[in-house]
């Protein structure tokens, strides 16, 4: 016998049980896997280069006020920014589990979101202490996913 059972949202079948994913939830979803992604892969890059490499700093020297964002640059400890990494991923599980319509995916979100302003302001600061700017889109982010909490799982 074949099973008609269905495996994803029919717009036609009102009467379905599956919950649609509202589509200001993929959005912020595909907008997080951009930004913490982007986020999580140059974090990891930083926390892997070799820091002694002085190339970089004399071919950009010429740039106003980029000698002292690379001296702070070059004061930060690799495993700070792994950690900063590690963040980014968890925010993107969260974002993951999120789209999957997931309650814990919010939490992970949240959670990890927090989590990285605090360790950008205590474990990097100078030069690296967020701006409001990211105050904001963290509060933006955490606000619209607030509003669809209700509807995931």
């Amino acid at each position: 016998m074949e099973n008609f059972e269905q495996t994803s949202y029919n717009p036609e079948n009102p009467f379905s049980d599956e919950k649609q994913r509202p589509a200001l939830l993929t959005v912020l979803c595909i907008l997080t896997f951009i930004g913490s992604g982007l986020s999580a892969l140059s974090y990891l890059c930083f926390a892997f280069l070799n820091f002694n490499t002085v190339a970089l700093g004399e071919m950009y020297s010429s740039f106003p006020g980029f000698q002292e964002s690379y001296n702070a640059f070059l004061e930060v400890e690799q495993w700070k920014f792994f950690i900063i990494a590690l963040l980014y991923i968890a925010s993107v599980v969260g974002a993951a589990l999120m789209l999957k319509m997931k309650k814990t995916g919010f939490h992970f979100y949240t959670c990890a979101q927090l989590a990285i302003l605090i360790t950008f302001y205590f474990l990097l600061g100078g030069a690296f202490k967020p701006n409001i700017f990211s105050y904001f889109l963290v509060f933006l982010f955490v606000g619209l996913y607030a509003l669809n909490y209700k509807k995931l799982e």
